[in-house]
């Protein structure tokens, strides 16, 4: 193998195919105790065992001639470097063609591993196994058209992107270029070519720019294609389909013409759909100057058939484009005409009527409906304070569309419930522009049904800046019919799609359309990550925000306004500088760039004025980072290690507001304040301070009055927006608390609500000193929510002791620990090998020692874990001394497919004809182990560990594979102290009549007490 390896070298120049092939070559092969420990030994020994048995079987008058082999002709060039390799082995066994070519499969293989296998990356990246007989089918049949018809290496190296993502055009493309038509045997060697092409792709180049652009998705044949998400560059799509039917239509002509005429960037490009004959005789660039000459600057303009627009088959519809299109006539009068046309939904909806009618029972707010009505919101005549506000809230919403008549009989007219909404109509403002931000739950249990609304408090906070009246309703779909009225007075509607509401908001828009709202419907949210899939499924959208959209969305409504007031020129000009977004007005559809995911300029926390609404604990929830460091495979929104922070001053200037507007104000200025609130208001009912405060943010007021009102200080005259009124009442609290006159209460907790808060370290550390120097740590924790073990390790991968150290000082906070795996090889194949589980050990016990309540999330397989690595995952997650999370009615068993994932990628090339839910295994004993045993995602977390251990101690495939597990912790295979000391412990606590099993049950007894002691005697 050393001669094989100098042979190679001195032949192939330094232009060696990888750095560490060679090095890899001339290195001894693992033993096969090494190959049976470790999976990356196990890959290397069989990559050289497989090279120097080909070695052995070679004639030796080829062996002669590979070892007296001249030095390679470096001016061939292939599409591969690996093809150099090849076409090299080939040419000098010319006389031993298949010798020639299975060393050349070998060596190759080999090539393409040793970005992994290497001493300096290992352990550094999954392995990626299991296809393995995938790859080496594609070497086998790519060589076999070397050296002969290098020109079908060069027609795929060409066609290679459009193979991947339209195989049959793909094909067209490369019979075109060789001549004569491809052989069955080709064909199938180019659907292997692309499969692995896809799997390549999928790896190393689906993220660009740091957020996923790239997924795989099934055609109309069930065949796994590449697909992209968004367009790129700029589109205006005119036709009379549905903006599902335009803006699907626009994805498909970008996909076909984009190629081709690279992405221009002055201005527009514009399809336009016929019905029929031809349209005109303008060349592309006699339309592109008319279009000019109307203000609007268009690149190119191209005209295909209508009946496209029908055409669901994204591919199908790619090829009628190809075939079809032509550059259009009229570009300017056609697309005047598209902006004017009413959308489908332009009609006059009926009026309805409202009632507020109290009696016995309540306050009821009816929607009528003839002589018959029904029941939109009721309350208590003396209601709690939540009830209370929330019930204002509806009743604000229907009286933009129309204010209720009020049936209260006098004894009822001094109630609470009755004061207050008489009070609202009377002193509510008008003629702000309204919106609605709606969340909508998923009709069906949901791990993500939960998610808090603060996506939406920022885009509300964003709004009020501007002057728009904002309300943030909650509006699960058993409500849609009757509270659809709270919606349908409102100038424009921003629902929120999430993974698991999809089918519930596309319902909710059908619905708004059909009852006649005419406003605008924008959609935003995680799941506009598929922009293509959402403007697909929902019907009825005015606008489409991918990505962060607090900056966005007021520059999407000025477009809106722009082209309903009929500037046409103007409000193009503004989309033109849009991305992330695709906006519909009348029978057009524009697409800015949507394939971009848009990034807010800087992260500015929303007033958290009245956070205490509607919570059942004194927890307030934000966010003060976004993004993630990580790459994970089990993760749909990954944003390519593109991280931030909110920066420090802004998120104490959050907390501190946070802490002001939680506490008291003194009982009898409470009292005093409320009164002269409600005098303003008149409202004559007992005082009511947070009532008042609601009321008197939708009435207005001025400066000057509200600190006569209020008796705090502000600066600024003049009358204050709905913003500047919380502002102001915020910042007068917070001086009254830093001159003492608040009264104190129990802590509150501040959690941050997404991941890897920890990660954004500076940041972190001077905002924990800036809440030390404040003073204002009683009366607040600061809970980072879920992070990861590497946010809480230095740079020698030790526990972070200095920051651990900041985050407790004065501060008990909890902390959910992202492990994602229960062994070394289960962490590294879910993309996380930055820590090791010796690193979650020393993270978790410096946590203990300061009294941190932490617990850690665990993925226990990933689809390429083997038999032993899922026998070690096993054996940690009940032998290790960490709080692994408690799932409750179920367990994080394996990666779960979610569309646009990694894992779902990989997961589609391996089993394309797989519909499950769970990722298909790659290892056909770990599936079957799972299956003797009924363990699966839906095992109830408190018995899990009781069913490992009866695993571990009755599968004799399982126990049987313990003893090597030990022997692996022991030969450090993963550079781990922390096992290795405990496969020496096991192995010495070993005893031969006593089952190893339970040994293990033994010693993770006394490490978990030794880790209780530990941490007692260190607190002490």
């Amino acid at each position: 193998m050393s001669a094989y390896a100098g042979v190679l070298g001195r032949c192939l120049g330094r232009d060696t195919l990888g750095r560490h092939f060679l090095a890899l070559l001339r290195g001894a092969p693992p033993e096969e105790r090494d190959g049976m420990l470790d999976s990356q030994s196990r890959l290397l020994k069989a990559h050289l065992d497989q090279i120097a048995a080909v070695l052995s079987a070679l004639p030796e008058p080829a062996a002669r001639a590979l070892g007296g082999a001249v030095h390679a002709d470096h001016e061939a060039v292939h599409a591969e470097a690996t093809d150099r390799l090849a076409g090299w082995l080939i040419a000098t066994l010319r006389a031993w063609p298949e010798p020639a070519r299975e060393l050349a499969v070998t060596t190759a293989r080999l090539v393409e591993d040793s970005g992994v296998l290497h001493q300096a990356a290992r352990h550094q990246r999954p392995l990626g196994r299991g296809f393995e007989p995938l790859l080496d089918e594609r070497l086998r049949l790519r060589f076999a058209h070397l050296p002969d018809r290098a020109d079908h290496l060069a027609a795929l190296s060409k066609h290679l992107q459009v193979l991947m993502e339209e195989p049959d055009h793909g094909l067209a493309e490369i019979e075109k270029e060789l001549g004569p038509a491809l052989t069955a045997e080709e064909k199938a060697w180019l659907d292997v070519e692309r499969r692995c092409a896809m799997l390549r792709f999928v790896r190393h180049k689906k993220t660009e720019n740091g957020h996923i652009r790239w997924y795989l998705r099934k055609d109309e044949r069930q065949r796994v294609v590449l697909d992209r998400f968004g367009v790129r560059g700029h589109w205006i799509i005119c036709g009379g389909g549905t903006d599902s039917d335009l803006a699907r239509l626009g994805t498909a002509a970008e996909r076909v013409t984009g190629a081709e005429d690279g992405v221009l960037t002055t201005g527009w490009r514009l399809v336009t759909t016929e019905t029929g004959t031809e349209t005109g005789t303008e060349t592309g660039s006699a339309a592109r100057g008319a279009a000019a000459s109307a203000g609007v600057p268009v690149d190119m303009s191209y005209a295909v058939p209508g009946a496209l627009l029908a055409e669901a088959d994204p591919l199908r519809q790619r090829g009628g484009i190809r075939r079809h299109a032509r550059a259009a006539a009229g570009a300017a009068g056609v697309l005047s005409a598209a902006l004017a046309a009413l959308p489908a939904w332009a009609g006059q909806p009926a009026a309805p009527e409202f009632e507020l009618l109290a009696s016995e029972d309540g306050l009821t707010l009816r929607e009528l409906d003839g002589d018959r009505g029904h029941e939109l919101a009721r309350v208590g005549l003396e209601p709690k304070t939540d009830e209370l506000l929330g019930f204002l809230d509806a009743l604000d919403c229907v009286a933009d569309l129309s204010p209720p008549r009020a049936s209260i009989p006098p004894r009822f007219e001094r109630s609470p419930a009755v004061e207050w909404s008489l009070g609202l109509l009377r002193r509510r403002t008008v003629g702000a522009r309204t919106v609605r931000l709606v969340y909508v739950p998923s009709a069906i249990p949901h791990q993500l049904g939960g998610v808090p609304l603060i996506g939406l408090d920022f885009l509300r906070d964003q709004l009020e800046r501007l002057g728009t009246r904002v309300h943030v309703v909650l509006m699960p779909p058993a409500d849609f019919e009757r509270r659809l009225a709270e919606l349908l007075g409102a100038d424009v509607i921003g629902i929120g799609v999430y993974i698991h509401n999809g089918r519930e908001v596309a319902e909710l828009v059908t619905l708004l359309r059909s009852r006649g709202y005419r406003g605008k419907i924008v959609l935003g949210g995680p799941q506009l990550r598929d922009i293509d899939g959402v403007q697909s499924s929902v019907c009825g959208w005015d606008a489409l925000i991918r990505g962060e959209a607090e900056d966005a969305l007021p520059a999407v409504l000025t477009v809106l306004a722009e082209l309903d007031a009929g500037r046409y020129a103007e409000g193009l000009r503004l989309a033109r500088v849009l991305s992330g977004v695709a906006i519909r007005h009348g029978r057009a559809v524009l697409l800015c760039d949507t394939a971009e995911r848009l990034r807010a300029e800087t992260i500015s926390c929303p007033l958290p004025f009245d956070w205490m609404r509607g919570k059942t604990e004194r927890k307030l929830q934000m966010n003060f980072t976004r993004g993630c460091p990580y790459k994970c495979v089990f993760c749909p929104n990954h944003q390519g290690q593109l991280y931030r922070s909110g920066q420090a001053d802004e998120l104490w200037r959050f907390t501190a507001l946070a802490i002001a507007d939680d506490l008291d104000l003194p009982a009898e200025v409470e009292l005093a304040t409320a009164r002269r609130l409600q005098d303003y208001l008149g409202v004559t009912c007992a005082p009511h301070l947070r009532a008042a405060l609601y009321l008197l943010v939708r009435a207005g007021c001025e400066a000057g009055r509200l600190a006569s009102l209020t008796g705090m200080e502000f600066s600024g005259s003049g009358p204050l927006s709905a913003w500047e009124l919380k502002h102001a009442w915020l910042t007068g609290k917070l001086a009254l608390l830093a001159s003492g006159k608040l009264v104190p209460k129990q802590p509150f907790v501040l959690i941050t609500s997404e991941d890897n808060t920890l990660v954004n370290g500076t940041v972190i550390r001077e905002y924990l000193r800036k809440r030390l120097e404040s003073g204002l740590d009683e009366h607040m924790v600061f809970d980072p929510g879920q992070n990861t073990v590497w946010d809480l390790t230095d740079a020698r991968g030790d526990a972070d002791e200095d920051y651990i150290g900041r985050l407790v000082r004065r501060n008990p906070f909890a902390v959910a620990l992202g492990v994602d795996g229960t062994s070394n090889p289960v962490i590294r194949q879910n993309n996380k090998p930055r820590y090791t589980i010796g690193n979650a050990l020393a993270v978790n016990r410096a946590l203990a020692r300061h009294g941190v309540v932490a617990t850690n999330n665990y993925i226990l397989l990933t689809p390429e874990t083997d038999l032993l690595e899922a026998v070690e995952a096993f054996a940690l997650f009940l032998l290790l001394p960490l709080p692994w999370r408690d799932y409750g009615h179920s367990v994080n068993l394996r990666v779960i497919k979610e569309e646009g994932t990694l894992a779902h990628d990989e997961g589609l090339i391996f089993a394309p004809d797989d519909t499950g839910w769970d990722e298909p295994l790659r290892f056909r004993e770990v599936a079957d182990l799972l299956d003797r045993w009924s363990l699966t995602s839906r095992v109830h977390g408190g018995e899990l560990r009781r069913l490992l251990r009866k695993i571990l101690a009755e599968d004799s495939a399982a126990a049987s594979l313990l003893p090597l597990v030990v022997e692996r912790w022991q030969r450090d295979y993963d550079a781990d102290s922390e096992l290795r000391a405990i496969g020496e412990r096991i192995a010495a606590a070993a005893r031969p009549q006593v089952p190893l099993a339970q040994t293990l049950r033994a010693v993770s007894e006394d490490l978990a007490a030794e880790l209780a002691d530990s941490v007692a005697q260190q607190q002490a």
